[in-house]
């Protein structure tokens, strides 16, 4: 609690590499939050393509935090006029990475990416820090034009890994490289394969209902022509019986000629 109270202040008082140390002494060393890491990663790795909205949600609400923080410290701003500035772009962010699915999933690889890398490598200098930017920004735009499989690729690893890491931690294998590695990938394995069922049996179910709609309304033209036949055939029988002759008028007509026949 008091590292969390001490990244705010640092928050607010704008100190960039302070924070990310103490956000690394959290991850690293808490209970909860290797907890919390297992069952996270878990998700991201078995339903990552499923529960993209909400990840790239929660993504654009710490990009859109990120990036006013950063305004905040070039412009000079501190303490609640930064933190404000801060939560209106992470609300910004939120709402359009949800709704809008190409940007939430370049929002959310992007994130990814960054986040990973800061973990991974403390930027100590401006260029390590522009690296990292820049690792993400490759995943982000790789993942925007292919979307779904990458998605379900990108996330299958790295929930795998940030759930095998957090376990290692929490259990004390973390000194076990091959160990962690090892959990790690024989998770994103089994990530990658539930993820793809799940997308086969989505894309199959959206061909049957179409397979479906299709020989319904297919069915229902070839109803339409049939009732048109029928009607035109209608048409037909009425327009032809007024030309019948009667039988009985016909004689009466003939027997009329033949007396006049007579008289001449």
């Amino acid at each position: 609690m008091n590292e969390l109270i001490s990244i705010i202040n640092q928050v607010s008082g704008g100190e960039p590499e302070e924070i990310i140390y103490d956000l690394q002494s959290v991850i690293q060393n808490s209970t909860a939050s290797m907890i919390a890491g297992i069952v996270i990663g878990l998700l991201i790795c078995f339903f990552g393509l499923k529960l993209i909205r909400v990840l790239a949600a929660l993504a654009g609400a710490l990009a859109g935090a990120v990036i006013g923080l950063a305004a905040g410290i070039m412009f000079g701003l501190e303490g609640t006029v930064m933190l404000i500035a801060a939560g209106a772009l992470a609300v910004i962010l939120a709402c359009l990475s949800a709704i809008l699915y190409r940007v939430g999933a370049f929002v959310w690889l992007l994130m990814l990416g960054v986040g990973a890398a800061l973990i991974t490598f403390t930027p100590d200098s401006l260029l390590t820090a522009f690296i990292c930017l820049g690792a993400g920004l490759i995943l982000g735009i790789i993942t925007a034009i292919f979307l779904d499989p990458i998605i379900i690729i990108i996330s299958a690893v790295a929930g795998g890994f940030i759930a095998g890491i957090s376990a290692a931690e929490l259990t004390g294998l973390a000194g076990s490289f091959l160990i962690t590695v090892l959990a790690s990938l024989v998770l994103a394995v089994i990530g990658l394969v539930i993820q793809f069922m799940m997308k086969s049996r989505e894309v199959g179910k959206k061909e049957r209902l179409y397979s479906e709609s299709f020989r319904e309304k297919e069915s229902m033209e070839t109803e339409v022509e049939r009732a048109r036949m029928l009607l035109d055939d209608e048409d037909g029988e009425k327009k032809s019986s007024p030309d019948d002759e009667d039988p009985v008028r016909e004689s009466e007509d003939d027997e009329d000629d033949d007396d006049i026949t007579f008289i001449e």
